[in-house]
């Protein structure tokens, strides 16, 4: 009876140590799959890495194939087309370039939300002319940058305190003005003689 207990005991040990080695196999096991996970996550985010240093990389490949033209040509505004003559002064077709700027200017000054409104000049005869005419006076302290964009593209300046007269094909176009650090924007509809003057500030006549 007494070696009976014996095989008893010994048997319930036995079982325990099995439990408790399968519990510790099972951790053990759980621990592996874990750190095989965060070595898979690792190797993702490592992976993702090097292809985006590789779009990158590409996109850097490209931009600097692209000829100054093409750069300009992606940018399409008038700064990116500015750097363009300033890089290539000797450029063919340099005043076609240089209407695109004009014509850009005065789309980036109309959607200027700082810019001010201009209205348009005052018609001085009731002659149709496929040609106008526009006396512009500037009497503001500062020069007077003056943009059409229209059935043409021009730009002149004005110093201050000085009249200039201009002709330019009748039609209608988008106007912008840059004095004294501040830029005005309206349309005209031309077709005859006109003129205006500018004062300093926001003050027109």
């Amino acid at each position: 009876m007494k070696n009976l207990n014996y095989f008893l005991v010994l048997l319930l040990l036995t079982s325990c140590f099995k439990k408790e080695v399968n519990d510790s196999s099972i951790e053990t096991i759980d621990s592996a799959a874990a750190i095989v996970d965060s070595v898979a996550a690792i190797i993702d985010s490592a992976a993702a890495l090097v292809d985006s240093s590789a779009t990158y990389a590409d996109q850097n490949a490209i931009t600097e194939n692209l000829s100054d033209y093409e750069l300009a040509e992606r940018e399409n505004t008038s700064s990116s087309w500015k750097r363009f003559l300033e890089n290539n002064p000797n450029y063919e077709n340099a005043e076609e370039i240089k209407e695109k700027i004009i014509r850009l200017e005065v789309q980036e000054i109309m959607a200027d939300q700082n810019t001010g409104t201009m209205p348009e000049s005052e018609k001085i005869s009731n002659q149709s002319k496929s040609v106008s005419t526009m006396e512009v006076s500037n009497d503001t302290s500062c020069e007077l940058t003056l943009r059409y964009s229209g059935a043409e593209a021009i730009m002149i300046t004005i110093p201050s305190n000085s009249t200039k007269k201009i002709k330019i094909s009748s039609g209608s176009y988008s106007v912008a003005a840059s004095a004294c650090g501040y830029n005005y924007a309206g349309r005209e509809s031309l077709n005859g003689d006109y003129s205006v003057t500018y004062y300093i500030a926001n003050q027109y006549r």
